[in-house]
């Protein structure tokens, strides 16, 4: 590896299917984001989010990375959960892509979870940032000099967005 450290600013995720049903308050379970297959009208399987019983994206628009410079006619918005590189959402993964890529460290953030937020539900959409951000801690603690987490805060309630924040802060986000 160069002299020098090389960090990616704005590296994502890809949040795993279950991850927020698995870990939200129950209260929410029934409503939180959960991935769905389902299937195009000329029989074409994807993976798409639901939250409340309505698609709100899909999959493929997020796995896209590369895509548009290597062969843009070959982006897809229509995914599977299978396409999805583990490095995508598995901290040893991510960390052997970067040194592959001679990059020593990445802030991560979300993929999906930056659309949860026309969520109208204050709660829900509190309780899916609390999720996102407990799970991306655990994630950089593979190697917490290199994976640096950005959170995602709920900012309705200002004191409740300041409470997230000092919480983020405390678990070691930097951002």
């Amino acid at each position: 590896m160069a002299a020098y450290k090389l960090i990616s600013g704005d590296s994502h995720i890809v949040e795993p299917p279950d991850m927020y049903t698995s870990r939200i308050a129950s209260t929410y379970r029934d409503r939180a984001p959960r991935i769905e297959r389902r299937q195009t009208p000329s029989g074409q399987d994807y993976d798409a989010w639901f939250i409340d019983g309505m698609q709100v994206g899909t999959l493929g628009a997020v796995i896209q990375a590369g895509q548009r410079f290597e062969d843009p006619s070959a982006i897809d918005f229509l995914g599977l959960w299978e396409d999805v590189r583990p490095a995508a959402y598995e901290p040893d993964p991510m960390l052997q892509e970067l040194e592959d890529d001679g990059v020593w460290g990445a802030c991560l953030q979300p993929s999906q979870g930056l659309f949860w937020y026309r969520i109208p539900d204050s709660g829900l959409l509190s309780a899916i940032c609390t999720v996102y951000n407990d799970w991306i801690v655990e994630f950089c603690q593979a190697d917490p000099a290199r994976l640096k987490a950005i959170g995602t805060i709920n900012i309705d309630d200002v004191d409740e967005a300041c409470a997230e924040l000092e919480r983020c802060a405390k678990l070691g986000m930097v951002g």
